[in-house]
C-alpha cells in the first residue's frame, strides 16, 4: 500500500490489517515516510461488513494475503509470522467473497499469490463475479521458475468470462 501511494501521489490509501502488531508497524512506516495526510492504516477484519462501512464505494482492492492454506506447508512457530502466511484467520475464498461482495461492477480487485495457487486464485476471482485482466508472473532469476503471480480482475454484472488474458511480459 505505501509503495502503490508513493507510485501515485495524487491516491488515497486505506490499509487494513487484521493484527495489532502488524497494524503498528504499518502505522509507524505510513509516518516515517510523511503519507499521513493519504494513507491510514485500520487494525480490522476485511470479512466484516462495518469494515467496509469506513471505505464506501471502493474502485480499487489491493491485497497480498496469506499464501497458503490451512493445514498445508509448515506452520511457522511465531504465531504473527503463522498468521501473516497462512490462512489461519481467512481462507482465499472468504477473502474473495466479501471483496466480491463490496466491489460495484467495474470495480478493480489486485492480488499478489503464489504461483503454485494459480488455479485457486483463478477460480476465487471468478466464484465472485471478476473476470480476470491481467495475469503476470514474476520470476525470482533468469532461467527459475516463477515464484509469484500479480492477477487484476474486473467485477462485472451477469456472466462471468472465464478467460485468461495472455499473460503480460514477466517481472
Amino acid at each position: 500500500g505505501l509503495a502503490l501511494a508513493k507510485f501515485w501521489p495524487q491516491s488515497r490509501v486505506a490499509l487494513v490489517e487484521i493484527q495489532s502488531s502488524l497494524a503498528e508497524l504499518a502505522a509507524g512506516n505510513i509516518d516515517r515516510n510523511d503519507l499521513g495526510q493519504r494513507v491510514s492504516c485500520h487494525e480490522a477484519d476485511l470479512r466484516a461488513e462495518k469494515t467496509w462501512e469506513l471505505f464506501p464505494a471502493p474502485t480499487l482492492v489491493v491485497s497480498n494475503p496469506p499464501f497458503y492454506a490451512k493445514g498445508t506447508g509448515r506452520l511457522n512457530p511465531v504465531e504473527q509470522e503463522a498468521i501473516a502466511r497462512h490462512e489461519l484467520h481467512c481462507s482465499l475464498a472468504e477473502m474473495f467473497n466479501r471483496v466480491g461482495t463490496e466491489l460495484k461492477p467495474g470495480g478493480r480487485f489486485a492480488v499478489i499469490h503464489l504461483a503454485g495457487r494459480k488455479d485457486d486464485v483463478l477460480a476465487g476471482y471468478w466464484a465472485s463475479g471478476f473476470e480476470i485482466e491481467i495475469l503476470r508472473f514474476v520470476f525470482p532469476a533468469d532461467g527459475r521458475p516463477a515464484t509469484r503471480i500479480l492477477v487484476v480482475g474486473k467485477r462485472v454484472e451477469g456472466e462471468v468470462a472465464r478467460e485468461i488474458p495472455a499473460a503480460v511480459p514477466p517481472l
